[in-house]
């Protein structure tokens, strides 16, 4: 009997603190696209928001995850002669790069994460910037969705 009611005790308990603390979760996914003359370029960005509400103070926790996706339009035996590839994407709060020496495939990956800080909004236009022995190309990727 007072196995129950110590249960009963903790069951209340629990039920008074999760009624006192509310979370959200938003999602959003964007992918933003572009090509040049040689290249292809996509990022897709995956954002996580927890929002927690507990005693009227919010905390607010985002997480960030991008792959960058740089295709070559051209033939695989075109890069071999290159000694390096250098890449670079830019958006307004921030960047990635990256440099390839091995072209032993038309596809370049990059994948990054961060949690807090500003976020990459569906309106940005995002700048890449690729050079290929003494050929440098600029372009945009646009939002998709």
């Amino acid at each position: 009997m007072k196995s129950i009611k110590y249960c009963m005790i903790i069951i209340m308990i629990m039920t008074i603190i999760t009624s006192c603390s509310k979370k959200e979760v938003v999602s959003h996914k964007y992918t933003f696209e572009g090509e040049s003359t040689n290249w292809i370029g996509e990022l897709e960005v995956k954002i996580i928001e927890n929002i927690t509400e507990k005693d009227e103070i919010v905390e607010y926790d985002p997480e960030q995850k991008k792959e960058f996706i740089l295709t070559y339009k051209g033939e695989i035996d075109d890069l071999k002669p290159l000694k390096e590839l250098k890449y670079k994407f830019e958006y307004r709060c921030g960047s990635g790069s990256g440099k390839i020496e091995k072209h032993n495939t038309k596809v370049v990956s990059h994948n990054s994460s961060s949690r807090g800080g500003t976020l990459i909004n569906q309106e940005e236009v995002i700048t890449v910037t690729v050079e290929h022995g003494e050929d440098i190309e600029i372009f945009e990727l646009k939002s998709t969705d």
